[in-house]
């Protein structure tokens, strides 16, 4: 059986605390989805968390103030909302643990 690493969505991973929650959830051992309107940004911090702790590392360039509903991914294991409302990420439905802040990614 494969083993599989727990699956992490960022949100705001373009900068910031969605930068910084991103580097520590990957050197923890995450594979993590990185979302934010900033896709250069985004591709520059999943090519470093790859390189430096062999994770996978998704960028995804969402407005998640455009978004209507839930898209089916992955099971997410953490959510952190460096740039959502609270809604948006309980509909993610994070098995462990979340955080919300405000903010712009």
């Amino acid at each position: 059986m494969q083993q599989t690493r727990p699956l992490a969505l960022v949100t705001g991973a373009s900068a910031g605390l969605g930068a910084e929650f991103a580097r520590q959830l990957a050197a923890e051992g995450h594979d993590v989805m990185l979302l934010a309107r900033r896709l250069d940004r985004l591709e520059t911090l999943a090519a470093d968390l790859r390189a430096r702790h062999g994770i996978t590392a998704i960028p995804l360039k969402v407005d998640l103030a455009q978004m209507a509903a839930r898209a089916e991914v992955a099971p997410v294991e953490v959510v952190v909302a460096a740039a959502a409302a609270p809604d948006a990420v309980a509909a993610a439905r994070p098995k462990k643990r979340w955080w919300a802040f405000g903010g712009r990614g």
